[in-house]
C-alpha cells in the first residue's frame, strides 16, 4: 500500500481537490478486499444519502482487512477504505452517542469527523471525503508535526502548505502503527466487558 503522502510525492505539488480528483478516477476494488467490505465499487458518484443506503449494515463490524494488506493498496483504495472506516465508526457509535454514552472531545479529529458526517445530508460522498481529509487528516498532521518539531523532535512532515497547494517534502513513512494502540484499547475494553471477542479472536471485537 502506498501511503497518502506518496500521492503528493508523485504529484510534487497539488491542492486537495487535485489529489481527490485522482483518487476518484478509479472505481474498481481489489478482489481480495471485496469479501471484507462486501462492496465491489467505490461509487464516488453517489450522494451521501445514496451511499448510506448502499453499504452493508454491519460494515467492517466483523471482518476487516489487515494493516499489512491495507498498505499494499493503491492510494484511491486506501482513501476509500479509510472513508469506510470513519463511516462505520460513525454508524455503529450512533446509539451510544444519542444516549450520551460516548463523549467526543472538542477540537479533536474524531469530533470533527462525526460533526462532518452529522451534517453531510445533501452532499456527495466526494464532498464529504474532501472535508474529512482536509479537517481530520491534513490539518492535524501539520499541527501535530509542527508542534513536535517545535519541541525539538525530528521532522516527519510529509507535505506543507504553499498558498492553496501542498508541496511534498519527499518523506517516506509507513503508517499503521497506531493500529496497535487501537487494538490494545479494544482488548482492554473487552477485558472490562464492554466489547466481546468471539472464539477468543483478538482481531474481531464487537459490542
Amino acid at each position: 500500500m502506498l501511503p497518502l503522502e506518496m500521492h503528493f510525492v508523485r504529484l510534487v505539488t497539488a491542492n486537495l481537490d487535485e489529489v481527490i480528483s485522482e483518487w476518484i478516477e478509479e472505481d474498481e476494488i481489489p478482489e481480495g478486499l471485496r469479501s471484507a467490505i462486501a462492496i465491489h465499487k467505490t461509487s464516488w458518484e453517489l450522494s451521501w444519502k445514496e451511499f448510506l443506503a448502499s453499504i452493508p449494515e454491519n460494515l467492517l463490524l466483523h471482518k476487516t482487512p489487515s494493516i499489512g494488506d491495507s498498505r499494499r493498496f493503491l492510494p484511491h483504495i486506501q482513501a476509500f477504505l479509510g472513508f469506510l472506516l470513519v463511516v462505520s465508526c460513525w454508524c455503529h457509535s450512533q446509539p451510544w452517542r444519542e444516549k450520551k454514552l460516548l463523549q467526543t472531545f472538542e477540537k479533536r479529529p474524531l469530533d470533527f469527523a462525526f460533526e462532518i458526517l452529522d451534517q453531510a445530508e445533501g452532499n456527495s460522498i466526494v464532498e464529504v471525503l474532501s472535508q474529512l481529509v482536509g479537517d481530520c487528516a491534513v490539518a492535524p498532521h501539520l499541527q501535530t508535526t509542527w508542534r513536535k518539531m517545535g519541541n525539538g523532535q525530528k521532522c516527519s512532515l510529509r507535505f506543507f502548505w504553499d498558498g492553496e497547494a501542498f508541496r511534498s517534502t519527499g518523506t517516506i513513512t509507513k503508517p499503521g502503527f497506531s493500529g496497535e494502540r487501537l487494538g490494545s484499547l479494544m482488548r482492554m475494553l473487552a477485558d472490562l466487558g464492554l466489547l466481546t471477542s468471539p472464539q477468543r479472536r483478538k482481531e474481531t471485537l464487537y459490542r
